[in-house]
């Protein structure tokens, strides 16, 4: 960088080591360290600016790529153009155009004016300022839970300053997980430099924007570091998002929301939902006119050896998952439900009145649902904490009470429905208990609403911060998803 850039090193750190490393690549005109980590990386700062002598500042953290050259330069014709122009960040995402209450034309590029009051329109993200401390010295001590960048983006707020961001190429993140290994959808945005970006290849995109070997060996390092989590993916068929949210709500995580199926259906697959055919995308990440499991279904066909799952990526154990390892007591129930759901054409067929039929129909159901739960709470829990114990790197278990119990509940407030999501919870606790602090998954295929498939309830859950709450994927995006995690 040649003069009369000022460069000061900040360090939240005390390795020495590292240090010579980077003066080998730069002599920092001031170096400021952080020995047993005992002060507010704030205060760091503060040191490292009180350094600089010019008249105005650039702040770069080490987990981005500086991916345009001209980012400077482009930096400075924004302040000719707009003279009242204090701060101008060089990443765009996670603005939006919405955002912007003006847009400045620049040579090969655009400056977005942020609006007063948007949240962190400082920060420190890479940017060039006019003013040393904009809203004074940054604090060095804030109070519990208290979000340091934040506090000061809400303090420069309360003064008369003008803050844009450029909307070009400048600069990626670098980073798409945080330091607990978990990925987070706001970087990757950032990464990839596309709105909204959820399918990718990070080692392949990295590629595309540096092809420096050192580096390229590095961030296939931190990727490697980072992959491999582990999963529990607990799937009930047919828990409905809306009816969760009232009688099941620890079953919504740390994160959670819908699955969309109008891909899924658009592409082929049943309108009201199927199990099979929405699993099977669930599973290979393509749809039934990829997949080709449509309705009619064949139970007994499974996906295993004839197309990849995600359940082939790693080392993984399956429990009864529908189109992949089906179990054959599940069929033995589904055989008892034309009594036990009652419908009138069955009636007709078997000649029999309304008061021989009805009757009959209720008592099935009671004894439909009384086996169920013997064989889930005797058999199927014994089998899933089995499956548990192996401590694979993926688990995924599914429950099939809970669609036929959820079809004989004709109503919402259908006590059947009551007792259906007080076993779903009882459930969830003991596998709970039995998982430990693997992170969970729980999902599921479609919704139920007055006894029929409901396609817009299909329900997720993580206990970890796979997604943000509230974000809607396709089912056949479920895949490249959990492939980011697992691997």
């Amino acid at each position: 960088m040649p003069d009369p850039y000022e460069v000061i090193l900040v360090y939240d750190g005390e390795n020495t080591e590292y240090v010579d490393r980077l003066l080998d690549i730069y002599d920092f005109d001031y170096i400021v360290m952080n020995p047993k980590r005992g002060v507010h990386r704030f205060a760091l700062i503060n040191r490292g600016w009180d350094a600089c002598t010019g008249n105005y500042f650039m702040h770069v953290e080490n987990d981005y790529y500086w991916s345009h050259p001209g980012s400077v330069r482009r930096a400075f014709e924004a302040f000719e153009k707009v003279p009242d122009l204090d701060f101008v960040r060089f990443e765009f995402l996670p603005f939006w155009r919405s955002k912007c209450e003006q847009v400045v034309k620049l040579s090969d590029d655009e400056l977005c004016i942020v609006p007063k009051n948007t949240s962190y329109r400082w920060n420190l993200n890479p940017h060039l300022r006019k003013t040393k401390f904009p809203a004074g010295r940054l604090l060095e001590k804030f109070p519990p839970r208290a979000q340091p960048e934040k506090t000061y983006a809400d303090e420069y707020n309360k003064y008369d300053y003008v803050a844009g961001c450029l909307t070009g190429e400048n600069f990626r993140h670098i980073g798409i997980y945080d330091e607990g290994g978990h990925f987070k959808q706001f970087y990757a945005e950032r990464f990839t430099l596309v709105p909204d970006q959820r399918e990718f290849d990070a080692w392949a995109e990295f590629q595309k924007f540096c092809d420096n070997q050192q580096y390229q060996q590095l961030f296939r390092s931190y990727l490697d570091k980072n992959g491999g989590r582990q999963l529990v993916i607990i799937a009930f068929d047919g828990l409905d998002y809306n009816i969760i949210k009232e009688k099941a709500p620890e079953l919504r995580q740390f994160a959670h929301g819908r699955t969309s199926l109008d891909n899924h259906i658009e592409k082929g697959g049943t309108p009201r939902g199927a199990t099979n055919e929405i699993f099977s995308t669930f599973l290979t990440g393509t749809t039934p006119d990829i997949h080709g499991v449509k309705f009619p279904l064949d139970y007994e066909f499974s996906l295993k050896g004839k197309q990849p799952t995600f359940l082939e990526l790693v080392d993984s154990v399956a429990v009864d998952v529908p189109c992949y390892n089906t179990h054959p007591n599940m069929k033995k129930f589904h055989r008892r439900c034309d009594w036990a759901f009652g419908f009138d054409a069955h009636r007709q067929q078997l000649g029999m009145t309304e008061e021989e039929y009805w009757p009959r129909v209720q008592a099935s159901r009671d004894a439909l649902e009384r086996d169920l739960l013997d064989y889930l709470y005797t058999i199927k829990l014994n089998r899933v904490k089995k499956a548990l114990d192996m401590n694979k790197q993926l688990t995924m278990i599914y429950f099939w009470f809970t669609d036929i119990i959820g079809h004989m509940g004709y109503k919402e407030n259908d006590e059947r429905i009551d007792r259906l999501y007080e076993h779903v919870r009882h459930v969830f606790k003991k596998l709970k208990e039995v998982i430990g602090d693997r992170p969970i998954m729980v999902m599921s295929d479609h919704g139920m609403k007055r006894g029929g498939h409901n396609p817009r309830g299909a329900f997720w859950s993580f206990s970890d911060s796979v997604l943000s709450t509230n974000y809607t994927p396709q089912m056949e995006e479920w895949y490249s998803i959990l492939k980011r995690w697992l691997t």
